[in-house]
Order: C-alpha cells, then structure tokens, then sequence
C-alpha cells in the first residue's frame, strides 16, 4: 500500500506539488485568520493587565467601561480607597479621539490616569507624562519623542512610547494625565470609570462593581461580530483546501484507472486502492499544513490587526489537514471502486 502510494506521489509529483502549493497557501490564511481571532483575546489580556488592578467600578445601568460613557466624579476614588475590602482606587478616563485632519486622521483610544495610579503604562522609550500636555502613544501611532500632534483642538507633545497598549483591534492608545484627558472632555473633575485592588465589601450607591472578566467581555464586545466573520472565513477556507487537494485526487484517480485495474488484476482489492488515495491526500495535506506555519508567519506583519498564534492553533492544524485529506480523498474513491480488472487487458 506504502509503496503503491509513493510510487504515484513520485510519478505524478507536479500534480502533488500544485496541490501542496495551493493549500499551504488556504491553510496558512486560515491559521492567520485563527492568530487574528486570538489576538483579539491577547490584546485585551494585555491591556487589561498594563491598566492594573482586579476590579472596575463605573456608574450603575452603564454598559461598561469601554463601550459605555457615563462619568462619575473622580473623587469618589478616594472615597472607595477607603471603603473595607479595597486596597487601592485610582479614576481613569477612556475615550476616542481622532489624531490629525483629512486624510491623515487616525483614531485613537485616550486614556487619562494618575501618576503612578492604575493606567499608568510601563514605558519602552522616554519619560512619564508628568506636565500639561504630555503624552505617552503606543508605537503603532507612529509618532516619535518630541513630535507634537492635536485632539479636539489641544496640542500634545510625545514625551515617552509604549508598545503592545491597543484595544479595539489594534487601535493605538494615547495616555494622557488625568487632568489634560479631562480637559478634553470640558475640564469637569470627571472619570468614566474607577480601577481597584480589591472590592468593597458594601454595596455602594448608584455604583456597579465588575471583574476583571466582565471588564474584558466589555471590551470585547465590538470584535465580537468581527469573530464571528472570522470563524465563517475559516470554515470556507478548510472547504476551499479540500476542494483543491479533491481535485487534483479526482484527476490522479482519473489517470490511474488503468493502474487500478491492473493491480486488481493481480488481486489488489478495492480497499487497498481507497486507502492508497486517503493517504496520499493525507500526506499532501499534511505537507501543506507544515508549509502554512511559515506561510502565515510571512503574512502577519502585513496585516495591521493584532495577530497572535497560540500552540492550540498548531496543534489543532495537523489534525484539520487529515481530515481535510481524508475527506478530500473521497473524490477519487468511486473511480477506484469500479473500475473493472478486465480494463487492463484492453486493447492486448
């Protein structure tokens, strides 16, 4: 059986190698499809740690701290660092923006805290935000140290970078000091939400206190339709390999019948030739499967989305490429049924 298909493989390699090629390349888009749909999760992991703490508390009936905008004074932080149970309390502002004019305008997520607090970003580059007008932007903005840009009319100086700070898939963040972030917004001692390390251990008024698992669900609400495309994409693109691998088995399979009826002639059955095919589609799928790792590592610095492969997505991979395989194979199977022994003595 071995032999039967490594013979076809080495005969017939340019069909073989068409039909790798071409499923590297729809599997490898379908990992990277996979790596966008779970960097959609790493970065709100990511964001989420930076920011600190292990709970949110924002205004009762708000829809979150992300996707919802209903401040409450800043000063109730203080007052919640007091209360039992919380350890610490800072006020944070969060909230959209657009950098630059016309063409040139690129959103970005602000994001105003204390010095020191909660939402305060370790740095790759520069200084703290600590003067009126400072600003700290993700490296994604591509703005360097010193450059000054404008939101809602403001100047703003860069004076340090961040990398990996983006939610909302990919969009750059911008921090900012609590006070100029207010600004922004008309200068009111506002915060849209508080971060804490602990939780009271009383019910506050007009309050609503959320985990951080509630807080990242929140965040994730507005990629959430986008994952759903993505799993759609994916399973189109599994269909896509299959079909290319089955054509390229039915074609193969169609320039065998001869082969097949002389190995049935000397007593090869059915079942030898059916498994022959599978295993063949097998091998190229799993050749395709080791191409795609690398195809899709090419593609990922292309892609401005946040893009993050975890070892269940390799692992689950070989295990789609057999399956493609197999499936794939069936193309092929009815050819290797029927064809008739006497077939290869025809014409003799």
């Amino acid at each position: 059986m071995w032999n039967i298909t490594l013979r076809n493989i080495q005969f017939r390699r340019r069909q073989f190698l068409i039909a790798v090629v071409g499923t590297a390349l729809v599997f490898g888009m379908a990992l990277l499809v996979t790596g966008i749909r779970q960097g959609f999760e790493t970065e709100a992991d990511r964001m989420l740690g930076a920011m600190g703490g292990d709970h949110w508390v924002i205004r009762a009936g708000a829809s979150g701290p992300f996707t919802g905008f209903a401040p409450v004074v800043a000063r109730l932080a203080d007052d919640l660092a007091r209360a039992p149970g919380v350890r610490e309390a800072d006020p944070v502002i969060l909230f959209p923006q657009t950098v630059g004019e016309g063409v040139h305008a690129r959103t970005v997520n602000v994001v105003g805290h204390r010095k020191g607090g909660f939402g305060d970003p370790s740095l790759v580059a520069g200084r703290p935000a600590t003067a009126e007008g400072d600003a700290v932007v993700d490296k994604k903005l591509h703005l360097r140290i010193g450059e000054r840009f404008a939101m809602s009319g403001r100047k703003f100086r860069v004076v340090g970078l961040v990398e990996g700070r983006t939610y909302f898939a990919g969009t750059p963040t911008a921090f900012l000091r609590l006070e100029d972030a207010q600004a922004l917004l008309g200068g009111g001692p506002l915060a849209t939400s508080i971060i804490m390390e602990g939780s009271p251990t009383v019910t506050v008024p007009g309050l609503k206190v959320l985990p951080l698992s509630a807080v990242k669900a929140d965040l994730l609400k507005p990629v959430r339709q986008a994952e759903q495309s993505i799993n759609k994409v994916r399973l189109l693109l599994w269909l896509v390999a299959a079909i290319i691998v089955g054509a390229v088995m039915y074609m193969s399979a169609l320039e065998r019948v001869r082969d097949f009826a002389v190995l049935k002639a000397v007593g090869a059955s059915s079942r030898v030739l059916v498994t022959s095919l599978a295993i063949e589609a097998v091998i190229a799928c799993l050749v395709s499967a080791a191409l795609a790792i690398g195809v899709a590592r090419l593609l990922r610095p292309i892609i401005p989305l946040p893009v993050s492969y975890s070892g269940s997505a390799y692992a689950v991979l070989p295990v789609v490429a057999v399956i493609v395989g197999v499936l794939s194979s069936l193309s092929g199977v009815r050819r290797a049924v029927n064809t008739d022994p006497a077939a290869a003595f025809a014409g003799a």
